[in-house]
């Protein structure tokens, strides 16, 4: 029920932002369209697969690439469910390859943890019409030191800077995205004002029970939008785009890694 609630709101926005806006087939550019698709959603899939290695890595398991792809992108879309099932499929199969259960939940929740702290200390950094905004990004830096600290308690020093480094490869390809997004619908921005709207997938992270944010994520963008003098309209029509578009590959890599998985099997036997 809250999975089909979400949804329909969700495409409610969608409708009632195109027409407020007036947007039309021939306002949109193509070029944009196919970077992001083939360019900078490649690598966030490539980068979060990463992410999921290094969570392996502190767990004291070995991850192929090919396994952490299939398992970061299955996770990416049982997160459509009105429940945290992306958190379940990565600490199942931790926990298959035989990881104690606390112990690779302690890891994904720092995981997520960090997204958190550079969520905020981007946000802070790139927010200035928001009093206070360089306190709250070095109030992110210092929680993201912290979470650093706990990381390295957990596993070791270079498994903490290597999250740290793969999660801002992360926000910066997201940032370059979403400033394809805006290109899509021929606004253009820059790098700090796409930035912006980094944060607001911090929402959807935060309370996991709405279907992978569903509707609130973009909700999010369009007060920040508010905040920092753009269009709400706008954001919530280029969020909402950004969103389609990892739906659609994360959905592609995960049959085709299924399928080459399958074959490994098939060969085994």
């Amino acid at each position: 029920m809250i999975f089909y609630l979400a949804f329909f709101a969700f495409i409610l926005g969608l409708i009632i932002t195109v027409r407020a806006l007036d947007i039309k087939l021939s306002d949109l550019a193509f070029l944009p369209l196919l970077a992001a698709i083939f360019i900078t959603q490649p690598l966030l899939i490539l980068f979060s697969s990463l992410e999921f290695k290094l969570c392996g890595a502190a767990t004291h398991i070995d991850i192929d690439i090919r396994d952490a792809i299939y398992v970061s992108s299955s996770a990416s879309l049982a997160n459509i469910l009105p429940l945290p099932a992306g958190l379940l499929v990565r600490g199942g199969y931790l926990v298959e390859r035989g990881a104690k259960l606390s112990f690779a939940g302690r890891v994904l929740f720092l995981a997520g943890l960090m997204w958190m702290t550079v969520a905020i200390a981007v946000s802070g950094a790139v927010i200035t019409s928001v009093p206070g905004h360089l306190f709250i990004s070095i109030l992110g830096l210092i929680l993201t030191a912290g979470v650093m600290v706990l990381i390295t308690k957990l596993s070791s020093l270079k498994v903490a800077l290597g999250f740290l480094i793969v999660r801002a490869f992360l926000v910066l390809i997201l940032t370059v995205q979403l400033k394809l997004c805006f290109e899509i619908f021929s606004q253009e921005v820059t790098l700090r004002g796409a930035a912006v709207y980094v944060v607001s997938s911090l929402a959807g992270a935060v309370i996991s029970i709405v279907p992978a944010g569903l509707g609130l994520t973009e909700a999010f963008g369009s007060f920040l939008a508010k905040l920092d003098g753009a269009s709400p309209a706008l954001a919530y029509l280029v969020l909402s785009m950004n969103r389609l578009i990892g739906i659609a590959m994360t959905g592609a890599s995960f049959f085709l890694f299924a399928k080459i998985k399958t074959s490994q099997i098939k060969r085994q036997v």
